[in-house]
């Protein structure tokens, strides 16, 4: 889809037509009428030196100052997100700076010590084909570390599966100053000999791909916005994905809004 316009009556059109369905399918909202002033609006914007993605650092933004705004609207279980990467050295080129819109909407839920998710991603590129993407996921939300499992399947442009297992931590360092620690890897299930080829170049990789270790710290500057800094490690789990996942690291600092 080459134009602008198209791709965002597109997105639009999908955001707004899953939303309704999610806004529906809320029990809670079910059973009351529909009060805007309970909808939760979170807004951020991160600074990065690279944008990463599964393990492979972006060649047509690497070592470039990204931008990377996202806003969020929640109402209940339901929200939708809209997130963008914007390469600052096209600023004022012919290529356009703005390289990617994603736009995702998606419903979880509390089941006692469990968090279930589901949902689905609109992915819009600037320079390659749009990809859509469906995911489901499960926590152990009461659990230490928080253990989580998510498969990701990519219907669209690369058909490819990721099962993604993530832990979490947090500790208060200082005052409402929080220190968040995060660790995940994904298992690579490939639908697409030219993207994730394995060694030989003649099969589709199928094995653990890439792991990524991220440490922030999460500042309160006042109640309903917060300074995010951030380091994150991105390497291939074995030696069979190092030729497609990139050994990294990379920083970010983010600030974040809620209201």
């Amino acid at each position: 889809m080459n134009s602008i316009k198209e791709k965002w009556a597109l997105l639009i059109a999908i955001v707004f037509t899953f939303a309704s369905l999610g806004f529906v399918s809320n029990s809670t909202a079910a059973q009351q009428a529909f009060n805007p002033k309970n909808i939760q609006t979170d807004v951020s914007l991160t600074v990065t030196n690279q944008y990463v993605w599964r393990g492979r650092a972006d060649n047509t933004t690497k070592n470039d100052i990204c931008l990377q705004p996202s806003l969020t609207f929640s109402y209940g279980n339901a929200y939708v997100n809209i997130w963008q990467n914007i390469d600052t050295a096209n600023w004022g080129e012919k290529d356009d700076a703005l390289t990617e819109t994603d736009m995702t909407v998606g419903y979880g839920k509390d089941l006692g010590p469990y968090y279930v998710e589901a949902g689905y991603t609109y992915y819009a590129y600037d320079q390659q084909k749009d990809g859509q993407e469906i995911y489901i996921s499960g926590q152990m939300s009461k659990t230490f570390l928080k253990p989580t499992i998510t498969v990701y399947q990519d219907f669209a442009h690369y058909p490819a599966t990721f099962i993604n297992l993530s832990l979490y931590h947090s500790v208060n360092v200082y005052g409402d100053t929080r220190l968040d620690l995060t660790a995940s890897g994904d298992y690579l299930i490939s639908g697409d000999l030219k993207q994730y080829p394995d060694n030989d170049g003649k099969h589709k990789f199928n094995g653990f791909y890439d792991g990524l270790l991220s440490a922030s710290l999460n500042i309160p500057v006042t109640q309903s916005i917060s300074v995010i800094p951030q380091i994150s490690w991105c390497f291939p789990i074995t030696g069979d994905a190092k030729d497609l996942v990139d050994n990294y690291v990379y920083g970010a600092i983010t600030i974040d809004m809620v209201f």
